[in-house]
């Protein structure tokens, strides 16, 4: 999935909580998979790929103090 893909159903700019700070990463959503992306420029390597049927996220409290 290129990260530009123009059959996405979504795309953007999620930040998300990597090595304890916060992370700008592109993302491409298809379906119910979710692909991130250093960049939003034409790449077809993705960092991240989610099954969002499988997914389960717990955030450690300390994040929302």
């Amino acid at each position: 999935m290129p990260a530009n893909a123009e059959d996405a159903d979504m795309s953007g700019y999620l930040k998300v909580w990597k090595a304890n700070r916060w992370k700008k990463l592109w993302f491409v959503l298809k379906g119910k998979i979710l692909y991130t992306y250093k960049a939003s420029e034409v790449s077809t390597d993705h960092t991240d790929k989610f099954d969002l049927d499988f997914l389960f996220i717990i955030f450690p409290s300390t994040i929302f103090k």
